[in-house]
Order: structure tokens, then sequence, then C-alpha cells
């Protein structure tokens, strides 16, 4: 009678722990930087942790998949994009390459900066007030940030930020959430180095990552 209570408490250990198991997602697959937190955010800021998705080099004539808009993980080019801000959208597919490495991309949905000019010069201006990064600066680079109109956006996004596994998406340009955003994701990544990248080939309009 004992060995069959001692089995039976066993057993419901045991099924106990196979129930946690499939309710635990692996944290191996979700993004492991802290979400910051947005308190009375203005434009309708909100910030939201992605699953991270495997995130392989694939080649520039890929079609690409990705579990959030904008992406903040999943395949990408073999090279990345390089810190600035831009006039034209840049590939997806480089800008998730320099989210790996640590950056932080902001951008706006239109096709380019001549079809939002006061977007374009609100971010460009917000950037500009940003502080250095530590790490980046002895290696004569500002900031690991890149600003680009992004015609891919959703409809109901005007302003979104993607870091390692986390987006922020907002209705206009609020300054004080965004700078939460980007100082509490910047660096967070599994590559975490400040080496600029080298797409698109022609330099950015501002060459907003070095002093």
């Amino acid at each position: 009678m004992r060995g069959s209570r001692v089995m039976g408490r066993g057993l419901c250990f045991l099924i106990v722990c196979v129930v946690l198991a499939a309710c635990s997602p692996p944290s191996s697959r979700r993004s492991d930087a802290s979400v910051p937190v947005l308190v009375d955010a203005a434009c309708g800021a909100a910030i939201e942790a992605h699953e991270v998705l495997a995130s392989p080099h694939v080649d520039t004539s890929a079609s690409l998949a990705y579990n959030s808009n904008p992406p903040s993980s999943g395949p990408h080019y073999s090279e990345w994009a390089r810190w600035g801000i831009y006039r034209e959208p840049v590939a997806r597919g480089y800008l998730v390459h320099s989210l790996e490495h640590g950056a932080v991309v902001l951008s706006y949905r239109c096709a380019n900066a001549d079809a939002c000019p006061m977007l374009h010069d609100a971010l460009a201006a917000f950037v500009a007030r940003l502080p250095p990064e530590p790490l980046c600066v002895a290696e004569g680079l500002r900031r690991r940030i890149i600003v680009t109109p992004d015609p891919m956006l959703a409809p109901s996004v005007t302003i979104a930020g993607a870091a390692w596994g986390l987006t922020y998406t907002a209705s206009c340009v609020d300054d004080r959430s965004l700078e939460t955003f980007v100082l509490g994701t910047t660096g967070r990544a599994p590559e975490n180095f400040c080496a600029d990248g080298s797409q698109p080939p022609a330099a950015p309009l501002v060459d907003a990552g070095r002093d």
C-alpha cells in the first residue's frame, strides 16, 4: 500500500513537470533583453517583445518572412546596413543584420523622405540629440542607429522602432518614448559590437554614427 502511494506521488510529480515544460516556451527562442517600460506615453506608443527567430545569412534574392513588423530578428543578408539617416528605404535584410549587432532601427511609413519631410526631419533631430554610446566612442563611432523610410509598415503605424527581439510603434514622433526605447535596447543583441556596415554602398544622408 505504501509503495502504491509513493508511486502515485511520483506519477503526479512527473505529470506536473511535463505540463509545466509544455506550457513554458523555450528560453533560447526569446530575446533575453528586458522590455523597457513606457509610462503615460504619447502618440499611442507601445513596446512589444517577440520570439527570436532563427537568423541565418541568406542570399539577397531570398524571400524573407518575419514574425513582427518591423522585423526584429530572423534571416538576413551577410552584410549589414551602415549607421545613419537615409532618404530612401534600406532593404530589411540589411537592417535585421544591423539589429543582430546591437543597433536600433527607427522607421516611418513613407515611400521616401521627400514624401514625409516632417517625419524625416523630426526623427533626424531626435537622433542628433541622443548621447553617444561609450562602447562605440573608442572606435570613432557615435551610435548604432539607423533612420529609414519603410513603406512596408502596417497602415496603422506611422513611426516604428526595432531592436533585437523588440519593436516600438507609435502614431507620431514622441521624443520621450523613443528615447526610452532606444537607450533601453541598444546593444542587447547576440553580436554586440560597433563596427559600421557596408550597405547600401552610397553614404547615408547624415552619418549619424560618427561625431
